[in-house]
C-alpha cells in the first residue's frame, strides 16, 4: 500500500502534516450550565458555569458566519460557501475569500479593541479563527468570560477542556479494514487511501520514522497544497518533510498557556509519547513496516 500523506501536530502525511496541540477546543456543551458553555449576548442564559472556577482558555464564537459558510448576505461582499457559488470545495485563495477574511479580520480586531476597554488592556488573542469557525481563544477569568458574553457580536463563549489521548482501537470501530478490502463499500472498489492527504491532530510525529519515509515513488503534492513544515521553536534537533511527510504544524500556546511552562519533551511537531506517530502510521504509514 502507498498512501500518498498524513497530518499529525498537525500531520499531513502523503497520506502526511503534523500539528502537536495537547490542548484543544473540544465542544463538551450538554444543555447545563455545568458544561463549561456561556451563552452569548443574544442567547436567553449568561450564567456562569458551576465548575472551573479557576482562569482559563475561552473559544469565543463571533457573530459573523465563517469563511467555509458566508452566503454573501453582507453588500459589497460575495458569497464564500462553495454550494452558494456553485463550486464543490472551498476556495480559501479568491478575491471573495480574501476579502471575507479581511472583514472577519477587522470585526475580530473590533472586538478585541472593545474588550481591552472593558476588561483588560494587554488582553491578546492565543488564537483567532476565521475558516471554519470564527472567533478567537482568550486566556480569561470566569468572571472575564460572562463578561465577554454580553458583548453583542458574541454569540458564545466555551471553556477549553484538556483531553488526554487515549483510543487505539478506531480502525476496528469504524470498520475501515471493510473500506480497505472492498467488502464494506457497496460494490465499489476498496481504497487504502492512494492519493489521499490525510490531516492528523494528535500529540506529534517521528518523521524519521520508516512508516514516514519518502521512497522515492511519491508525487509532488498537489499546487493546491498549502500547508506548512514548520520549524522547531525550541532548538531541538530539526526534522524535514517530504513528498510522504509533506507537513507538520504545532498548536501548543493554550496548553502552555494552561500549564504556565511546557513539560513536554519538544516544543515542535515532534512526537514526545508516540502516540500521535502510532495513529499516522495506522491511518496513512507505509505498508509492512
Amino acid at each position: 500500500m502507498k498512501i500518498r500523506s498524513i497530518l499529525i501536530c498537525l500531520l499531513y502525511l502523503a497520506v502526511i502534516l503534523v500539528t502537536a496541540p495537547y490542548s484543544k477546543a473540544v465542544s463538551d456543551h450538554d444543555g447545563t450550565i455545568g458544561s463549561g458553555m456561556i451563552q452569548g449576548s443574544g442567547s436567553e442564559n449568561h450564567a456562569l458555569p458551576s465548575d472551573d472556577q479557576e482562569p482559563g482558555v475561552y473559544i469565543i464564537r463571533l457573530a459573523d458566519p465563517p469563511l467555509a459558510m458566508y452566503e454573501g448576505d453582507i453588500p459589497g461582499l460575495s458569497a464564500t460557501r462553495a454550494p452558494s457559488i456553485g463550486e464543490k470545495r472551498l476556495n480559501v485563495r479568491s478575491p471573495a475569500s480574501r476579502a471575507y477574511r479581511k472583514h472577519l479580520s477587522d470585526k475580530q480586531d473590533q472586538v478585541t479593541a472593545s474588550l481591552r476597554q472593558r476588561i483588560d488592556p494587554l488582553l491578546i488573542p492565543i488564537y483567532r479563527y476565521e475558516t471554519a469557525f470564527n472567533g478567537m481563544a482568550l486566556w480569561l477569568t470566569p468572571a472575564q468570560a460572562a463578561e465577554v458574553a454580553d458583548i453583542p457580536e458574541v454569540v458564545s463563549v466555551q471553556r477549553d477542556k484538556l483531553r488526554q489521548l487515549t483510543t487505539d482501537t478506531t480502525p476496528a470501530l469504524v470498520n475501515a479494514e471493510t473500506v480497505w478490502d472492498g467488502t464494506g463499500t457497496g460494490g465499489l472498489p476498496g481504497t487504502q487511501g492512494e492519493g489521499v492527504i490525510v490531516g492528523i491532530i494528535d500529540s506529534g510525529v517521528w518523521p524519521e520514522h520508516p512508516s514516514f519515509a519518502d521512497d522515492g515513488t511519491y508525487p509532488r503534492p498537489p499546487m493546491k497544497w498549502g500547508g506548512k513544515c514548520t520549524p522547531p521553536a525550541d532548538g531541538t534537533k530539526g526534522y524535514t518533510c517530504s513528498n510522504k511527510l509533506i507537513g507538520i504544524q504545532f498548536f501548543l500556546d493554550a496548553y502552555i498557556a494552561y500549564a504556565k511552562t511546557y513539560n513536554g519533551l519538544f516544543r515542535s511537531g515532534r512526537d514526545d509519547n508516540g502516540h500521535g506517530s502510532y495513529t499516522a502510521s495506522i491511518a496513512a504509514g507505509n505498508k509492512d513496516v
